[in-house]
C-alpha cells in the first residue's frame, strides 16, 4: 500500500474574492476602450498572453507584454488599448477584502497550462451563472500567482510579513493590538503600516476590524 498526505496545523482562511466579469480578448491595433468609473473598491487583474498593450488608469501608463501582470483599482476614467499588432489577455473584474498582490506594479509571471485552464474554467462557470464557483477558483490562481510573485522576487520580504501578519491576527485576534503585531513581526508601526497599505490596501487597524 502506498500513500501520501499531509496535515496542517493552523490552517489559513482561503482568498475570499468575488468576480462578475472576465474576459479573454484577442484584439488587433484598432483595439481601444475608454472606461467610465467602475464599483467602488473593485479590483482589475490583467494578464498578457501575448502582443503588446497599454492601460492608462488616472496619470499612469502600463504597457504589457507577454506574461507581464497588473493590478488596478482605478477610481476615475480609464482607458485600455492594443499597442502593437494584437494584444491577446486576460482581464478580471472583481471585489476582494485583501489581495496578496500590490497594486498598480507590473510583474512578469510566467503562468502553466493549468493556472491558464483555471482562467478559463473560472470564465465558464461565470457563463453558467456559476459565480461562486467562479470566484473560488479565480481566487485559488491568484494565491498561486502571489505566490510565484515572492518566489521571483526574494528580496521583497513584504509579502512574506505580511501573510505573517495575517497568520497572527487569525489566531490571536481577540488579543492583538497593532504595538504587540509590530513587535512579533519585528518591523516598526510605520512599516507595518505600509505592508498593509500595499498588500491588503488598508490599514492594520481596519484589517482587524474587518475580520
Amino acid at each position: 500500500m502506498q500513500f501520501d498526505f499531509y496535515i496542517s496545523e493552523k490552517p489559513n482562511i482561503a482568498l475570499r474574492v468575488k468576480v462578475n466579469v472576465i474576459y479573454n480578448i484577442f484584439g488587433d491595433k484598432t483595439y481601444r476602450v475608454n472606461r467610465d468609473p467602475i464599483e467602488a473598491n473593485k479590483y482589475i487583474l490583467i494578464y498578457t498572453l501575448g502582443g503588446k498593450g497599454c492601460v492608462k488608469p488616472a496619470e499612469s501608463i502600463f504597457t504589457l507584454a507577454e506574461n507581464d501582470l497588473l493590478l488596478i483599482k482605478p477610481n476615475d476614467y480609464f482607458s485600455y488599448w492594443c499597442e502593437g499588432e494584437t494584444w491577446d489577455f486576460w482581464w478580471f473584474e472583481f471585489w476582494s477584502d485583501t489581495l496578496p498582490i500590490a497594486l498598480d506594479q507590473k510583474y512578469q509571471v510566467l503562468l502553466t497550462e493549468l493556472e491558464l485552464g483555471l482562467f478559463k474554467q473560472s470564465l465558464d462557470l461565470l457563463k453558467q451563472d456559476k459565480s461562486n464557483l467562479a470566484s473560488s477558483i479565480l481566487g485559488g490562481v491568484i494565491s498561486l500567482i502571489a505566490a510565484k510573485i515572492e518566489a521571483n522576487n526574494p528580496i521583497d520580504s513584504g509579502l512574506s510579513l505580511f501573510y505573517k501578519a495575517d497568520h497572527l491576527i487569525q489566531n490571536h485576534l481577540s488579543t492583538l493590538t497593532i504595538a504587540k503585531l509590530s513587535d512579533l513581526v519585528h518591523v516598526s508601526e510605520r512599516t507595518l503600516r505600509n505592508i498593509f497599505h500595499t498588500y491588503a490596501h488598508k490599514s492594520p487597524q481596519q484589517y482587524i476590524d474587518e475580520m
